[in-house]
């Protein structure tokens, strides 16, 4: 039966894998920019899909983060062997590449507050946003969340049946399953989704006594609607009380995300039987 088959997602493998394509070569990408390693100085000797291995597992193209020069590297040596097997771009205009952004950590702006009962915490060492936060102010009342998730089966699971909507929340950092390896439940990006969801203000996500700060700038997961700021342990008691006791914060928080230029790799396999050829069959794998 004829096949019509695309790659999306950043597909290497799986076209290497289907069977009755060609096998590798090394000397692929001349149009790689001189950054790039030659893959002959890292392939030499080596044929198929060790040679491709070879070349993508090297130190030269830095673990292949997206984003970095490493993964454009590593995106044009894929479009080079699609392109010399005879396949066909499967991107605009029938280029290889899908181009598009993904945010690669974020930056703070200027003006980010918290006043706690008229104190001012200190941003980065008392207080940091999250590197998924929006950016906005909110000033209000606090309201105690506890573990920020529904805890199914737990008796004094009152956070199901909290009202936080335009309220700003207050929660537990911690996993409250108190398993040895992390749950859902105590991801704090998570948590915050949970409470943009319910309509909160803000989110402030209580740390345990001796952890640190998150780093906004290596974050990489997608903004939430609301601010969300992580509080340190130093600091963590007096929210909780306030919160417990219905006081009030103000809050600023300005982020900028990161967003750094990526590109899936695609190609197209045209089909011959007519009945099927309009039919696409997608195959797909991760080479970043």
């Amino acid at each position: 039966m004829s096949r019509k088959t695309r790659s999306s997602l950043l597909g290497l493998f799986a076209i290497i894998l289907l069977p009755g394509l060609p096998g590798g070569s090394s000397t692929l990408l001349a149009q790689s920019p001189p950054s790039c390693p030659a893959p002959a100085s890292l392939t030499r000797g080596l044929e198929g899909a060790i040679a491709h291995i070879r070349y993508l597992a090297d130190d030269a193209l830095e673990g292949r983060e997206a984003g970095t020069q490493g993964a454009r590297c590593a995106a044009d040596y894929i479009a080079g062997f699609l392109r010399t097997s005879g396949l066909r771009g499967a991107g605009p205009d029938g280029s290889f590449f899908q181009t598009f952004e993904e945010q690669m950590g974020s930056t703070l702006g200027g003006g980010n507050t918290l006043v706690l009962g008229g104190e001012p915490l200190e941003v980065e060492r008392d207080w940091v946003p999250f590197g998924f936060s929006s950016t906005g102010s909110v000033a209000g009342a606090l309201v105690y969340g506890g573990p920020g998730v529904s805890v199914p089966g737990d008796p004094d699971d009152r956070f199901a049946h909290l009202d936080i909507e335009g309220k700003i929340v207050v929660v537990e950092g911690v996993d409250p399953h108190g398993s040895e390896r992390p749950t859902l439940a105590g991801d704090p990006h998570h948590k915050a989704s949970i409470a943009a969801g319910r309509g909160a203000a803000a989110i402030l996500v209580l740390l345990e006594e001796g952890q640190a700060l998150p780093d906004p700038t290596s974050e990489n997961r997608p903004s939430v609607r609301i601010p969300a700021v992580a509080v340190s342990g130093a600091r963590a008691q007096a929210l909780r009380d306030a919160s417990e006791a219905g006081g009030t914060v103000d809050l600023t928080v300005a982020v900028q995300p990161r967003m750094v230029e990526v590109r899936n790799v695609a190609a197209l396999i045209p089909g011959s039987d007519p009945p099927l050829e309009s039919q696409v069959v997608v195959v797909g794998a991760h080479y970043d």
